[in-house]
This record gives structure tokens, C-alpha cells and sequence, in this order.
């Protein structure tokens, strides 16, 4: 009987840890989570770096012409071959069209989404001249009349397009197919870029804030569903 009761605690114990030999397929339970920026900035026409700023600018200048590009990056929890339902980029407007905006249209402004592609920038010292410090965008044969390529070289998309208006608070982009695809392929997640409006004329933009900014509930975020 001890012998028995032996055998049965050990195939217990084993149970625990294999199965006792059964193969069990572990579903994984479907979350949300919210992620903040590893980094974030924007790139101007030149060699600012702006890391450290308290807003991210999409600025257009001069007319039809992109002076901005915001680009940002998030560390995404292990996803390899989950199915990314949702996911949202999220951006608190801060300042809308400028007063010296004459576009016939200033509440309406274009900005589209795309995902990083050919390097991983690092932002703590990315400008619109280069990525890390060192080494250049993509060059490119027209860049918005500017010197530098501000990413224009570097994205694949735009993923989502919103029209955005000029009331302060919260705006969003479908960001999900991206994040699917950094899912499938966590070494291609180099990060988002978001363009200034190019067809509007000089001055209207759409500042929002940053990482850095005082609120932190004004701070941008990821949410994503994962099943």
C-alpha cells in the first residue's frame, strides 16, 4: 500500500510538472495592455535633436511642404504567434493651427502613421539629419525642400490616415496591422513615424505632447489587445 501510494504521489508530481506523460495544449489567455514610449521625438529639417522636449511638432512650412516628422518606439511584450486584435496610438493635441496659418481649410489637418523600416534610429540623438548620430536617412530626391529627409526614405505605409481637427485632448490611429507585424517579426520593430500635412500651407500644424511633458496624463501611449 505505501508502495501504491508511492507510485501515486510521484505520478502526481509529475503531472505537475509534464503532464504524467499526457500532452496538454495550454491555451494563453487573451490581455490589454497599455505601453508608453521607449522614446519619442520629432525631426525637424536640420540637426536639432529633440528628444528632451516636452512636445512632438508636425509643422508644415513652407507651403505644401512637411517640416516635421514625429517618430516614436515601444518595447512590445513577447507576441510571437498571438493574433493582435486591436491597437491604438494614442496622442493628447496640446496646440492646433497657428494664427498666421491662411490655408482656407485650418481645421482640418491631414496626418498619417507609417512604420520605420531600413534601421533602427536611436532617438536619443536622431535629428533630421541622422538616425544615431552618425549615419544618414535614406537620402532621397525630393525631400519636402528641406536639406535632410526627415524619414521620408524610411517608412513603409501610411497604416492609418486621420483628419484631424482643432479641439484639444486625445487623438487616435489604428495602429494594428503594424503591431502585427512586429508581433510576427520583433526584429523588424523599429519604430512609428507620424508626417505633417503636406497639402496645407505655411504655419499650420499640430503640436502634441511628448514624453517629457509635466501632465503625465497628457503623455502618449500604445493600447493593444492581444487574444
Amino acid at each position: 500500500m505505501k508502495t501504491k501510494s508511492k507510485i501515486v504521489l510521484l505520478c502526481f508530481m509529475l503531472f505537475l510538472t509534464i503532464g504524467c506523460g499526457l500532452n496538454f495544449d495550454m491555451e494563453e489567455e487573451p490581455f490589454t495592455a497599455k505601453l508608453t514610449p521607449k522614446a519619442d521625438t520629432f525631426l525637424n529639417g536640420n540637426s536639432d535633436i529633440n528628444v528632451s522636449k516636452t512636445k512632438l511638432n508636425l509643422y508644415t512650412w513652407p507651403d505644401y511642404t512637411r517640416a516635421n516628422t514625429i517618430v516614436m518606439q515601444f518595447e512590445l511584450p513577447e507576441l510571437k504567434g498571438r493574433v493582435v486584435k486591436k491597437a491604438k496610438l494614442n496622442l493628447y493635441l496640446t496646440e492646433a493651427t497657428h494664427t498666421w496659418c491662411s490655408d482656407p481649410a485650418p481645421e482640418a489637418y491631414r496626418v498619417q502613421v507609417n512604420k520605420l523600416i531600413n534601421f533602427k534610429p536611436d532617438l536619443s540623438v536622431a535629428s533630421g539629419e541622422t538616425y544615431d548620430g552618425v549615419n544618414s536617412w535614406t537620402a532621397c530626391t525630393f525631400c519636402n525642400n528641406t536639406t535632410y529627409s526627415i524619414a521620408d526614405n524610411d517608412v513603409d505605409g501610411p497604416y492609418d490616415i486621420q483628419i484631424l481637427d482643432q479641439n484639444l485632448g486625445w487623438k487616435e490611429w489604428d495602429v494594428t496591422d503594424m503591431v502585427q507585424e512586429w508581433a510576427d517579426a520583433p526584429s523588424s520593430n523599429f519604430g512609428l513615424a507620424l508626417f505633417s500635412d503636406e497639402t496645407k500651407t505655411k504655419n499650420c500644424q499640430r503640436i502634441f505632447a511628448s514624453s517629457e511633458h509635466a501632465d503625465q496624463g497628457k503623455r502618449p501611449y500604445l493600447t493593444i489587445q492581444v487574444e
